[in-house]
């Protein structure tokens, strides 16, 4: 039985990289920051005003540095008064764009100012100076401080529901050319997410990228963004190629944790198996173990338990064993709690689990699975008709015959056995759902 994970978190949320424009210019390098100083530039306008000696406490002055100004001043003028609502500079600024929009960079600073200003023509100024920045990416004859004026132009477009750049950058994602710099454009998939009628290429570039690209960082964003789409099987099954075949381990470790987190992959448990047998290092192991415990299935117990009894590696049988030793107290958690079922879904799961654990050995014979497996049937009706106390009792009792079977193990010749690991497993599980039972005396919510 298949079980859905409501609000389930691994604590690895969504890594998202941020890119910040970037003066760049070597032409105007008295101006601009050369290609080989980047920073990312944090002062305000106004503070980059008063670098330059202008009065920011009258407007006049910064007016005169809109008109006057040039290069840098002219610019932070422009957004300074935009900042600031003053739509009696549209003109001015747009004087300014005509005279420096040879300058890539000063230009996409007026065109700014002019979105704040939500200025007539702005988007038809947009679209044509992403017009030319684009002919420069497409004929590879674009600085990488382009892309990242390209990237601001279209966020801005994006913002007046203008979706025209959007099939360049699947172009030049899917593209082979100016490798180096298609992270720039990989970051501005995201903007285009909740627009419903281009999410399955948008998927498909994604599913394009896992299985083509070989830059960690772009593999490392793209696993991470996957998670806006949990119910796509075609990103599902990329990410356990990636799982499996990615030359970095922290890829494949990325995509073991999406696969868990987002997808509940049910082949997760073989993936990390996988890449534990193929790594010596005690930190891989650590996470591969990880992954493995924090399942809280019948499974990854028993693979806990194999691992320490028949690894090849010395290396992972200590730790295995380890692992195990402190299993109770230390990682296993109720699987309700663990997932945040209902607790429908917990005593459903609660269900599967007994007969998991059964197929393991752990439990037997099947008169008694049986037994137990009845006393959860009549829970769950007891449940769906809003009788908590009579649910608790068959929970109850449940606990009860498995804990005298379990201090019984071996008397008698009793074909009737539950193993520690079996018993641990089951009790701790449904002592979880008395906890959860309104009115029952184990309730904390009740004392």
């Amino acid at each position: 039985m298949q079980f859905i994970r409501n609000n389930y978190k691994t604590g690895i949320g969504l890594v998202l990289f941020l890119y910040c424009l970037l003066l760049t210019v070597p032409a105007l390098s008295q101006c601009y920051k050369i290609e080989s100083d980047l920073v990312v530039e944090s002062m305000r306008s106004d503070q980059q005003l008063h670098n330059l000696d202008v009065d920011t406490t009258q407007i006049d002055s910064v007016f005169n540095a809109l008109r006057h100004g040039k290069l840098l001043k002219s610019q932070y003028a422009a957004l300074f008064l935009a900042e600031r609502g003053e739509r009696g500079a549209i003109e001015l600024i747009k004087q300014k764009y005509q005279q420096e929009k040879e300058f890539t960079r000063g230009a996409l600073q007026y065109l700014k100012a002019l979105h704040m200003l939500n200025a007539s023509s702005t988007e038809t100024l947009l679209i044509s100076f992403a017009d030319s920045v684009y002919q420069n990416i497409s004929t590879g004859n674009a600085a990488r401080s382009d892309y990242f004026v390209y990237q601001e132009l279209t966020k801005m477009l994006i913002e007046k529901n203008n979706y025209s750049q959007f099939p360049r950058v699947i172009e030049q994602l899917k593209s082979s050319n100016n490798v180096e710099n298609r992270d720039i454009l990989l970051n501005l998939l995201p903007t285009f997410f909740k627009i419903e009628e281009l999410r399955d290429e948008i998927i498909e570039t994604l599913q394009f990228v896992l299985q083509n690209y070989s830059c960690s960082d772009d593999l490392f964003y793209v696993v991470n963004i996957t998670c806006a789409f949990p119910e796509s099987e075609k990103l599902q099954e990329a990410l356990k190629k990636v799982a499996l075949e990615a030359s970095s381990q922290e890829i494949r470790w990325w995509a073991l944790v999406r696969l868990q987190g987002t997808y509940n992959d049910q082949s997760l448990l073989d993936l990390a198996l996988n890449n534990l047998e193929n790594t010596s290092s005690s930190g891989e192991i650590d996470k591969y173990l990880s992954i493995i415990t924090s399942e809280y299935t019948p499974r990854s117990l028993l693979l806990i338990e194999n691992l320490k009894d028949n690894s090849s590696s010395n290396l992972v049988r200590e730790k295995a064993e380890e692992v195990y030793n402190n299993y109770w107290w230390l990682y296993f958690e109720p699987v309700g709690k663990a997932f945040n079922y209902s607790l429908p879904q917990t005593l459903d799961s609660l269900h599967a689990h007994t007969q998991t654990v059964a197929s393991y050995s752990w439990l037997g014979d099947q008169g008694f699975v049986k037994e137990l497996t009845n006393r959860l049937e009549n829970a769950s009706r007891h449940l769906a008709r809003g009788d908590s106390a009579n649910a608790a009792k068959q929970i109850t009792n449940y606990q009860d015959r498995l804990q005298q079977v379990y201090e019984q193990n071996g008397q008698n010749n009793n074909p009737r056995f539950v193993t520690e690991d079996g018993y641990k497993f089951l009790f701790k599980n449904a002592e979880y759902i008395l906890i959860q039972l309104p009115q029952h005396p184990s309730n904390p919510d009740n004392k």
